[in-house]
């Protein structure tokens, strides 16, 4: 069966619900934020929203290819995959997340069919990985170095800021390359990375902090130095700035992240949001911030500061 992947890299402003109902076409999936709306499937369209991220618990939801994989398999996409039609994914950028869930509709028939333990086992590390948006504490064994070695040409080519000029041709290299690497680990010819969890500390609010990771599983690291809220920061090729809001679950109530989308868009001033749900987001996607590690700073202690939550000092 034919699938056409849509790619939307111009930054557009939020794409809501009805009007995805209203215009895509039949056997069509949003996948992983690009819509701003719960996750949900309308069998009579053929439309479905796989997301994480928006109107969810985001710890006890499961990442977007957790979610496509199990409702394949329980017969919820059956009139999805009915080889009338091609199948449609629309998605704003790429991740670990999005370049698994791809995959698993690169091959839905085989993944219907077929039991193999290494796929469940992938599954299983980026649905803990994703869904926590990388803070749960794994051991750094052979079988984390695996995970990793299969999504590494996305974390070099975003350590490379290759991904910050929004060249499709690279985002679609970068997804052809996991594509083979998912294959080589489920023969059980797959690889190792090394794991490097060091980052700089830009700022340090004993409470929480701002942080420059230098690897993608810094962030465990930070949570296991007693940090459980923080600001990531990743300069761009463009001299934009990545920033990432983040918190490790509800309960850091002191850190009201959905409190700080609104205040940070009016300081961005322009049609690219700030968002997120209540545990993770960040700046504009794909294009970043332009405003910096101080102005951002500023903002986001104004408004811990009126949060009127107690604000416990780190454990460590």
């Amino acid at each position: 069966m034919e699938t056409v992947w849509h790619l939307d890299l111009c930054g557009s402003p939020p794409r809501l619900k009805q009007w995805f109902l209203r215009t895509a076409p039949p056997r069509s999936f949003a996948l992983d934020g690009w819509l701003t709306s719960r996750p949900f499937v309308n069998v009579e369209k053929r439309v479905a929203n796989i997301d994480h991220h928006k109107g969810v618990d985001r710890i006890i939801t499961r990442c977007t290819a957790a979610q496509f994989a199990l409702s394949l398999r329980l017969g919820r996409y059956s009139r999805f995959f009915d080889g009338e039609g091609p199948v449609h994914s629309f998605f704003e950028s790429i991740d670990p997340d999005v370049i698994f869930t791809l995959w698993i509709m690169e091959n839905w028939h085989r993944v219907m069919t077929r039991l193999e333990w290494r796929f469940e086992n992938l599954l299983r590390f980026l649905d803990l990985v994703d869904s926590t948006a990388a803070t749960y504490p794994f051991p750094i064994d052979q079988e984390l170095c695996e995970f990793q070695w299969v999504f590494d040409p996305y974390f070099n080519a975003l350590a490379r800021q290759e991904l910050d000029h929004k060249n499709i041709d690279v985002y679609h290299g970068v997804v052809f390359e996991c594509f083979e690497r998912i294959e080589r680990y489920l023969v059980g010819a797959g690889g190792r990375a090394s794991i490097d969890q060091s980052y700089d500390v830009l700022e340090d609010h004993q409470r929480w902090g701002i942080f420059r990771a230098h690897g993608s599983l810094s962030r465990m690291k930070i949570v296991a130095d007693g940090y459980f809220a923080f600001v990531l920061v990743r300069k761009r090729a463009d001299g934009n700035l990545a920033m990432t809001l983040q918190r490790t679950c509800p309960e850091i109530d002191w850190f009201p992240i959905n409190r700080m989308y609104k205040p940070l868009n009016l300081v961005e001033n322009r049609h690219a949001q700030w968002g997120g749900n209540g545990i993770v987001g960040g700046s504009p996607v794909p294009d970043g911030t332009w405003q910096s590690v101080a102005r951002a700073s500023e903002t986001v202690q104004a408004i811990i500061a009126t949060s009127g939550k107690n604000n416990p000092l780190r454990l460590k």
